[in-house]
């Protein structure tokens, strides 16, 4: 994430915490500038204010961590499963999910092309085999 992300997520926090703290004032008749006049609790309340929005700040950067790692932990061994050609384990987003089915059909269509011309080839080195007596002649390449 960059640092631009960091501070909209902490601007988000502040905005939710003034919505909520202005509702919870409004909720119980306190007054603004009873909080403004004494310089001690107006200290308190914005120490204890700044120390909820780091908070909650570190906590939904934590959430967002979390959730890209399983997220990346899914499609980490949906690679792998497919490069074993095992089963893919789809999860729960939609997405990602046809992503993978389709890359999952595009691999086995390619494994079918290749396989059809490893026969091919095998069929013509036969033939070669056998049209020269046990003998494979000899190619040359043209440069």
């Amino acid at each position: 994430m960059k640092r631009t992300d960091y501070l909209l997520i902490f601007l988000y926090t502040v905005l939710i915490l003034a919505v909520i703290i202005h509702s919870i004032f409004g909720l119980f008749d306190f007054q603004w500038t009873y909080l403004l006049e004494d310089l001690s609790k107006l200290r308190a309340f914005l120490f204890i204010g700044f120390g909820l929005t780091v908070a909650l700040t570190i906590l939904m950067i934590l959430l967002i961590k979390l959730i890209q790692f399983t997220i990346m932990n899914t499609v980490q061994k949906n690679l792998r499963s497919l490069l074993e050609g095992k089963k893919l384990k789809l999860g729960e987003n939609k997405e990602i999910n046809e992503e993978f089915q389709r890359l999952d059909r595009k691999l086995k269509r390619l494994t079918e092309i290749c396989n059809e011309q490893k026969i091919g080839s095998c069929k013509m080195k036969k033939r070669l085999w056998k049209e020269s007596g046990g003998e494979l002649p000899e190619i040359s390449m043209i440069r």
